[in-house]
């Protein structure tokens, strides 16, 4: 284990799905933060510049995760925001990547494909 910790920023508006992202990365030495719609992730990110990655959600109430995406790549536009949703269609991903997105994970969420997007954003930490 390293001493370094990482802040991940989970944007999911339901718990299950929050509750098994954050399962995921217990293991790890990693700060989960969670937030439950686009408008507090950007407000998130705006007041906390410690945040390395956004786990970001698609389709949630008050802002969705494509403004969202948009919103925080004009403040921290070094700030990788990988996109997990159901909404998974090749147009889908697309929009995800003209909206910020820098990688996008498939729900339901594998672990194996999961692990390896991880140990792409935080490759110092070797996820299972």
């Amino acid at each position: 284990m390293i001493d370094i910790e990482y802040m991940v920023l989970i944007v999911e508006d339901e718990d299950l799905n929050y509750i098994f992202l954050e399962e995921m990365l217990q293991d790890y030495k990693v700060t989960v933060i969670h937030v439950k719609n686009g408008m507090e992730a950007v407000e998130m990110v705006k007041n906390n510049p410690n945040i390395n990655l956004v786990l970001m959600d698609i389709k949630m109430p008050i802002m969705n995760g494509y403004e969202a995406a948009k919103l925080i790549n004009e403040q921290r536009p070094d700030l990788p925001i990988v996109f997990q949703s159901c909404y998974s269609l090749p147009t889908d991903v697309r929009k995800a990547y003209a909206n910020g997105g820098v990688d996008f994970i498939p729900k339901p969420i594998n672990l194996d494909t999961f692990s390896l997007k991880m140990n792409k954003f935080i490759p110092s930490i070797n996820f299972k």
